[in-house]
């Protein structure tokens, strides 16, 4: 596992815990969610058993990136749905408003992680998707 990977989820981690130090089963859930993965509670539930601290997290995230949980395809698809001009890049503030009112919505706090990787007025996703990946 890269630095960089290992950093993300370790980001995740902590954005869901605070300052407890573990999550519960929901925020568990939650947490490898925000990572792209698409997981149901129960698929977590099954892995991941009471509490869960930053190494059992770790551990957790990487048994769903094994089996190919994050699909990037996915998730370039999701932001090609706002990208008007197909140049890779989406508003920033039309994402961020529209990813707080349709379907599976952002929490604030993960737009404002998501906005963060905003340059200027746009989310180059393309470039986002890679850092993400660490390539």
């Amino acid at each position: 596992m890269t630095d960089m990977r290992r950093q993300q989820y370790s980001d995740a981690f902590h954005l869901y815990a605070g300052a407890k130090g573990s999550l519960s089963g929901g925020e568990t859930a939650d947490a490898v969610r925000s990572l792209g993965f698409n997981v149901s509670d129960a698929d977590v539930a099954e892995k991941a058993k009471g509490s869960t601290d930053l190494n059992g997290f770790i551990t957790l995230a990487q048994t769903f990136a094994a089996r190919g949980a994050d699909d990037d395809s996915t998730l370039y698809e999701a932001f090609r749905t706002f990208d008007k001009l197909g140049n890779g890049s989406v508003p920033a503030k039309e994402f961020a408003q529209y990813s707080t009112i349709l379907g599976d919505t952002f929490s604030q706090a993960e737009v404002d992680a998501l906005m963060e990787h905003a340059d200027g007025s746009s989310i180059n996703y393309e470039a986002l998707i890679k850092k993400l990946n660490g390539s």
